[in-house]
Parts: structure tokens; C-alpha cells; sequence
């Protein structure tokens, strides 16, 4: 089962966690299976990340076929880079941007065993309905697991995406109840104050218990370079990176966030480390790459507050990228980025198409969950909520609030 979440091959993996515990009820993974059952039926990121894969796979390799040969061979241009299969990015957002196209992108080597199979990740099995269905079976599971298993019933990790099952559900006074009682329970690693961020989004009144940043909206759009010279993000408040050990003076980092109706903005600064190579790389950029030994920030997106599956976009100070959606390397969106440098500083400017997260638009005031950290390898961690670690903690993340 956790070969095939790996991979993106979700379906299958629920089938193999509902087949273990029609067989065998009282198996010592028996919990680990409801806890993950949980999860996915709550987990929007998963559902977005499911929807129409395999046509989307098809589409992309016949896009990149046409972008090689555009290329024509001439030399890409650097600065902006395309990390996606999909259409071309819009002139309006960056006019150059079919110049730095999939033809500088080898992904091969990083792909999962069975990625571009009829089976990947596909939706052809998985509709919406199929979905409401699972999300019922899992508040029929949730009252076996309250008879039978009291302590995985009290666990938060459980809690927390049945509440969300319940929201998706309409069971929202329910929903209410449990995040109630998860608010009353003891410093256990920001588990309370999600519960009470919930909460307080319901009346709004007083400060909020978590962090809070304002994602703002803008109808001018970026041109990526990486120079951060448009006015909207002079007017973003910045989150500021720290780390717990408070031995960051000498290399702070900061994050903003805008959007227009078709995409979300990133906005990374970050003062170099001292000791730390920052030299280019003349490799080709792989999809997926291997980050572990240069300075990175994460960006991490819970879209529907489950505190359990997100999105994890990483990118580092050369603009390389890595993408996972839960467990799955296999998630590839289509992302824009440019990446600037100087002596003392490294920056980055990405673009995210609001459809490769999201189907719907935002909405005044709609509140996603938000991690946002930096990595600097021998050096030190930093993030912006104080409940993180170098494995994202999800019940730590901060509020994103949209304009």
C-alpha cells in the first residue's frame, strides 16, 4: 500500500487498506489503515492531484514534443524556468516564457516505476461520486474506530481529516464537536491550537491562535525575472523564516504571496549562509531533483485545513524544483519560476496556475493552510510557524488567508 501512495497510484492503495481490514480486523496495521483511509478520503490535494491524469500525461508529452522542436536547438535562455508538461506559459505573464520550455527539462530519471501508465494516477475509475461514496464509508469506519478503538479515536491524526470528512459532508456541527474537543487537549505539538484556528474561523473574534498571512490580490501581472520590482509585492507583508535556535541573524529569509483569478505568486528572499556553496550547476535540471545538500525553501499547501495531506513544493537557489503531493513524487504541476542571485543574497520569483491546486476560484477572505521553511544543509532550519521540523508538521502550519 505505501509502494503504490508513493507512486500516485492512491486507488490501489486504498484498496489494499479496505481489503486488510474486511479480512482482517484486529491486524496490528489495522490503525495505520484507518488513519490513512482517513486521510485520503478528506484530502482535496489528492483529489485535485487524481483529476484527469492520464489525459493530462497524454497531453503534455505531445506539448513537449512541439516545444523541442520549436527549440530549433538554440541555446534556452536562462532565468525562467518551465518545471510543467502543459500549455505555454501566457505572454502576458512572461513574454519569453515558450523560450525556456520542456526541452530543457530531462525527467527521466526521476520518474516512479508505472509513471505514464493507463493506471498512474489516472481519474478514470475515481469520480466525483465514487468520492462522496468513500467519504460515507469513512464516517461508517469512524464509528467502528470510536467502539472498537478508543485510543486511535482520541488521537488528533485521526480527528483531525474526520472533521474534514464531516465538513465535506454538510455534518458541520459535528465537525464543530470534534474540533471542540481537540482545542481542549494538552501541548501536543500544535494539535490544540489547529483545532482552535478552526474554531476561531467560524466567529473570527479576537487574534487568531495561529499564524496568519495575507495572501493579496493583485490584477497586474508578474513579469518573472526574479528582481521582485512590481509594485503589489512592495505592498505584500513578507513572513518572516526563523529559526528555533535563534542563530539566524547572518542569513534571514522571507516569504510573500499574491494572486490574481489565475495564479498564486511566490515571492522567496533569502540572505546567503556563510560557508555554503551556492555555485551554478551546468547539469541539465531534472524533474524531481535531489535538493538534500542545497539551501531550499519549502512551500507547503493545505487547501482544505486537514492538517494531514498537502502540497509540497520545493525549490532552491538555482531555481531546480522538486514536487510532491502527500507521499507522491509522481505529482508534477505545471510551475513557473525565476531565480536571481547576487553576492550576498539569493531570490526567487514563482508563478503557480491556480487549476494545478484548485478547480475552483478563490473566494473573498477563503483560508488555506501554509508551511513555509528553509533549509540550509550544515547550517541550520528556519520557518515561519514555530510547531515545524525538517519533515513538515502540518498541524503547525500557519493560516493563508486570500484577499
Amino acid at each position: 500500500a505505501q509502494q503504490y501512495a508513493e507512486q500516485g497510484q492512491w486507488e490501489l492503495a486504498m484498496e489494499v487498506h479496505l481489503r486488510l481490514l474486511r479480512r482482517a480486523p484486529r491486524h496490528a496495521y489495522a490503525s495505520a489503515s484507518y488513519l490513512w483511509l482517513a486521510k485520503y478520503a478528506a484530502s482535496a490535494e489528492v483529489a485535485r492531484a487524481m483529476k484527469d491524469r492520464h489525459g493530462m500525461l497524454e497531453a503534455g508529452q505531445a506539448v513537449a514534443g512541439q516545444a523541442a522542436e520549436e527549440a530549433g536547438g538554440k541555446a534556452l535562455r536562462t532565468g525562467v524556468v518551465r518545471t510543467g508538461y502543459t500549455t505555454p506559459f501566457g505572454p502576458t505573464v512572461v513574454a519569453d516564457a515558450r523560450i525556456a520550455s520542456e526541452a530543457g527539462i530531462d525527467d527521466s530519471k526521476n520518474r516512479p516505476a508505472g509513471y505514464g501508465s493507463a493506471g498512474y494516477g489516472s481519474a478514470a475509475s475515481m469520480s466525483l461520486m465514487d468520492r462522496g461514496r468513500i467519504r460515507t464509508h469513512i464516517l461508517q469506519l469512524g464509528r467502528e474506530v470510536q467502539a472498537s478503538r478508543p485510543t486511535l479515536f482520541a488521537d488528533p491524526r485521526w480527528r483531525s481529516p474526520l472533521a474534514v470528512v464531516q465538513r465535506w459532508q454538510g455534518l458541520n456541527a459535528e465537525a464543530q464537536t470534534v474540533w471542540q474537543a481537540m482545542s481542549r487537549g494538552r501541548d501536543d505539538g500544535g494539535w490544540a491550537e489547529r483545532a482552535a484556528a478552526e474554531l476561531w474561523l467560524s466567529d473570527e473574534q479576537g487574534r487568531p491562535p495561529a499564524p496568519q498571512m495575507v495572501c493579496s490580490a493583485t490584477v497586474a501581472k508578474p513579469r518573472l525575472d526574479g528582481k521582485l520590482d512590481e509594485p503589489f509585492w512592495a505592498a505584500a507583508t513578507p513572513a518572516n523564516l526563523a529559526s528555533g535556535l535563534s542563530d539566524d541573524a547572518d542569513w534571514p529569509a522571507e516569504v510573500r504571496m499574491a494572486h490574481d483569478q489565475d495564479f498564486l505568486y511566490v515571492a522567496v528572499q533569502c540572505r546567503k549562509a556563510a560557508g555554503v556553496d551556492y555555485s551554478p550547476s551546468a547539469e541539465t535540471r531534472p524533474r524531481d531533483a535531489d535538493l538534500s545538500a542545497r539551501d531550499r525553501v519549502d512551500i507547503l499547501l493545505d487547501i482544505d485545513r486537514d492538517a494531514s495531506t498537502f502540497f509540497r513544493l520545493t525549490v532552491d537557489y538555482r531555481g531546480w524544483t522538486r514536487e510532491q503531493c502527500w507521499e507522491s513524487l509522481g505529482w508534477n504541476p505545471n510551475w513557473y519560476v525565476a531565480a536571481a542571485e547576487t553576492e550576498t543574497a539569493w531570490t526567487i520569483e514563482a508563478a503557480i496556475p491556480r487549476d494545478e491546486l484548485t478547480s475552483s476560484a478563490w473566494q473573498p477572505m477563503e483560508t488555506w493552510l501554509v508551511g513555509l521553511q528553509r533549509t540550509v544543509p550544515n547550517v541550520g532550519f528556519q520557518s515561519w510557524t514555530p510547531h515545524s521540523a525538517a519533515e513538515p508538521m502540518p498541524q503547525g502550519f500557519g493560516l493563508l488567508r486570500f484577499e
